[in-house]
């Protein structure tokens, strides 16, 4: 009887426990984990990643998406609000003589600053505008 190398014998039930360690992740979970990572953005910002925001086009349609799903989202890197506002509203404007109500779209998309303490800035800005600031976050490595 010949005792092994102890390196080797631990070597081996590593590499046993790791082997049945994937096989049990992939009867539990059979999409892998990029692919998670690329249908659900939360997980992909938990590991530092983002997963359409290689650009900014991207960062900001994650953004909308995200926004559409809950009525809502902050990039807190770039202090940007959105908001999406419900079917049926309605948007007010003044003229130089009244108040003018104009019917609004199903699911319009706004777009805000947010100052330091994290409060909304009064104007409304473009979407170009929140395309801009998300382009010059990416630019400084935000």
């Amino acid at each position: 009887m010949t005792l092994e190398d102890p390196q080797t014998l631990l070597a081996e039930a590593g590499a046993d426990r790791r082997a049945l360690g994937e096989r049990l992740r992939a009867e539990r979970d059979p999409t892998p984990a990029s692919v998670r990572a690329e249908r659900d953005p939360l997980d992909a910002k938990l590991l530092g990643e983002r997963a359409l925001a290689t650009t900014a086009e991207g960062w900001l349609e994650e953004l909308e998406e995200q926004a559409a799903e809950n009525g809502w989202a902050v990039e807190k890197a770039v202090m940007l609000y959105l908001h999406v506002l419900p079917p049926g509203h309605v948007h007010t404007r003044l003229t130089s003589d009244m108040r003018v109500y104009d019917a609004g779209c199903d699911g319009c998309t706004r777009y805000h600053r947010l100052n330091r303490d994290g409060r909304m800035i009064a104007p409304e800005i473009t979407r170009e505008s929140a395309l801009a600031l998300l382009a010059q976050a990416i630019e400084r490595g935000a």
